[in-house]
């Protein structure tokens, strides 16, 4: 049904088209063709319209035998909708190792520097010798030692010479105590003159001879607990005048 009322639209207008042309050219030279004049000669209009019939009759048979209601219309492919623009996934950055703490080296281990001695007023003496009477009293002290079944001691010529500074302190101080005014307790006062122990001990005395000195602390029982103990190792012996007297001990 489509096809025909195209047809017949087409017709309607190539009629109200063409006849008023054939009309006002009735007078021409024409001939026949398929049902339309088709004029000739050299007059411009009249080719111009054999050229309109031809075009039209040409279309409108192509139409009638190509046209096939069967055959879908061809239609242009709709273009897909443009995407709006969206930004791409952002990728998570993968985590960084965390190194592992790298340990600071161990310093190696420092020697504390040995503390310095107090000044002493006499400098070591190189061949320091004991006085008569002070070999005398470590030679009582021992034979004490070996009589209760206790190690003789050994003398410290060093030991020896800080207990005669003792000795010459008292002395010059005018004082008769454990504790120097001077040099402070005895342990002090033997640290400070370089001397190392592990235990130690001091006996003074005030007498006028070393028998006497030595009977007086032997009656005394905390100096004859010094003279006897077997803790002790080393003896230093100092005598100033034959008046004043020290015994230092120490145990190594």
């Amino acid at each position: 049904m489509k096809k025909v009322r195209k047809i017949v639209i087409l017709a309607v207008i190539m009629a109200a088209i063409l006849m008023p042309l054939q009309t006002a050219m009735a007078a021409g030279n024409y001939v026949q063709y398929n049902g339309f004049k088709v004029y000739y000669g050299n007059d411009a209009w009249k080719q111009t319209q054999n050229r309109g019939i031809t075009i039209i009759y040409n279309w409108l048979n192509n139409y009638y035998n190509n046209y096939n209601p069967s055959q879908p219309v061809p239609s242009w492919p709709t273009p897909a909708p443009s995407a709006s623009p969206t930004s791409a996934p952002t990728a998570t950055p993968a985590p960084t190792p965390t190194a592992a703490p790298t340990p600071a080296p161990t310093p190696a281990p420092t020697a504390a520097p040995a503390p310095t001695p107090a000044p002493t007023q006499e400098p070591p003496a190189s061949g320091y010798q004991l006085s008569a009477s002070e070999q005398k009293m470590i030679d009582l002290v021992n034979q004490e030692r070996a009589k209760a079944g206790v190690a003789a001691l050994k003398v410290d010529l060093e030991l020896s010479r800080v207990a005669r500074i003792k000795s010459q302190d008292m002395k010059d101080n005018n004082y008769f105590s454990h504790t120097s005014p001077t040099y402070g307790s005895p342990f002090e006062m033997m640290k400070n003159f370089g001397i190392s122990y592990r235990s130690a001990g001091e006996n003074i005395a005030k007498h006028g001879s070393v028998e006497s000195a030595h009977a007086g602390l032997m009656n005394s029982d905390g100096h004859r607990k010094n003279i006897l103990n077997p803790s002790f190792t080393h003896i230093g012996i100092g005598i100033v005048d034959n008046r004043y007297f020290t015994q230092m001990f120490i145990g190594r």
